[in-house]
């Protein structure tokens, strides 16, 4: 897999960088390009992305040697698409059922490390509720509320009927204006990088609304250490900058400084996987 994800980046660098290293892509698909060149020694990291002649010409000889009809259609032609804008109901359906047992597993590794007895949850965009269902099948006095859409929060309510889990809610509503209660934790399960830093602000506004000086807020998704590592997590950047267009992969100090403007603080930072890491951030 990974190297498919190099022979991408690559790729991208010949059709869209000149020979000055300035591309024509838009900036958070640029910076994935080019994370991935730097953690695998194709260019240098130096505070900044740093790519000399030698380094240029190096590259621009797998011009002839990639078969561009094996790469998959949105690397070959980007567009300003995201994923969830460009999905039908039936495909949205699926993915929402296929995500519930991804979901479920990381849920799993949370419920681990938190005991959520007793505690009241937000789940912001946990989709059909598979790391929801999780926590609420080991800790039956907690008490978890689900934000989404329609589709998923359909197909969550119909697991939890399934699951006879009567510890979750599902509320259809919008991530950016839902106004509910106050929350022991606020969970937000691979959707910082889906958004732009203008849309995780709105967010985290949102979220200001529901906490005390108690809630904790944990952000589990795929979360690099500096700019150019850990090299599993920073491979899969590329694809979800294209697939969310306008989403990004950040660093551990990127978020922090994001969720310092609602008052958090950084109180810890534990790996799941190789990809994805659970940060807990605290008032």
């Amino acid at each position: 897999m990974n190297d498919d994800l190099l022979i991408e980046a690559i790729y991208l660098f010949n059709k869209h960088f000149n020979q000055e290293g300035k591309s024509d892509l838009p900036e958070n698909i640029e910076v994935a390009v080019l994370r991935i060149l730097a953690a695998n020694n194709y260019i240098s990291y130096d505070n900044n992305f740093i790519i000399t002649k030698v380094n240029y010409q190096n590259l621009e000889k797998f011009k002839n040697q990639i078969n561009e009809e094996a790469l998959p259609e949105n690397i070959k032609n980007i567009s300003p698409v995201s994923f969830f804008d460009n999905i039908t109901d039936i495909e949205y359906e699926i993915y929402s059922r296929s995500n519930y047992s991804v979901s479920f597993k990381n849920g799993l590794k949370l419920a681990e490390l938190i005991n959520f007895n007793d505690l009241k949850i937000l789940d912001i965009g946990g989709n059909s509720g598979g790391l929801a269902s999780a926590i609420a099948s080991k800790y039956l006095t907690s008490h978890i509320t689900v934000v989404d859409t329609k589709i998923p929060c359909e197909i969550g309510s119909e697991y939890k009927e399934v699951n006879n889990l009567n510890n979750i809610n599902f509320i259809c509503d919008d991530l950016f204006t839902f106004n509910l209660e106050k929350y022991d934790y606020i969970i937000l399960s691979n959707i910082f990088h889906d958004y732009n830093d203008k849309d995780v602000r709105r967010i985290l506004k949102n979220i200001n609304t529901h906490l005390d000086d108690n809630t904790k807020v944990i952000i589990l998704e795929d979360i690099l250490d500096n700019e150019i590592g850990p090299i599993d997590v920073v491979m899969h950047g590329l694809r979800l900058s294209i697939n969310t267009f306008y989403g990004k992969q950040r660093t551990i100090n990127e978020l922090n400084i994001l969720i310092s403007e609602i008052g958090l603080n950084l109180l810890n930072k534990e790996k799941i996987n190789q990809v994805q890491s659970i940060v807990v951030y605290t008032l």
